[in-house]
């Protein structure tokens, strides 16, 4: 995907639930552009995150340009000098920590 095709798409959307699927299709799910054909380099790369905060795998998704090949908000393909956004999303973690604030 592209960003022209990507924009073109996300226009024709109408529905909450369009723009739902959209995103956890193109946004959340598949190999990362920046991992390309690398699926090893991939699940190696989530599970050692996993292994050092103690969660689950699938807990750990790669977004932004580092997923898509390009920057939405920016407008401009994913390159050399561009962050790999790291969203790790964990109830587990979250009370972890949120307990340790508390403390």
């Amino acid at each position: 995907m592209n960003l022209e095709y990507f924009f073109a798409s996300l226009r024709n959307l109408n529905a909450d639930e369009e723009i739902i699927a959209f995103c956890r299709k193109y946004v959340l799910h598949g190999t990362p552009y920046i991992f390309g054909d690398r699926e090893d380099d991939y699940y190696e790369f989530r599970r050692r995150i996993s292994d050092k905060f103690n969660i689950g795998f699938h807990e750990v998704f790669l977004s932004g340009s580092a997923q898509l090949g390009f920057s939405p908000y920016k407008r401009k393909q994913f390159d050399y000098d561009s962050d790999i956004d790291v969203a790790i999303v964990s109830n587990h973690l979250y009370e972890r920590d949120l307990r340790d604030v508390i403390d």
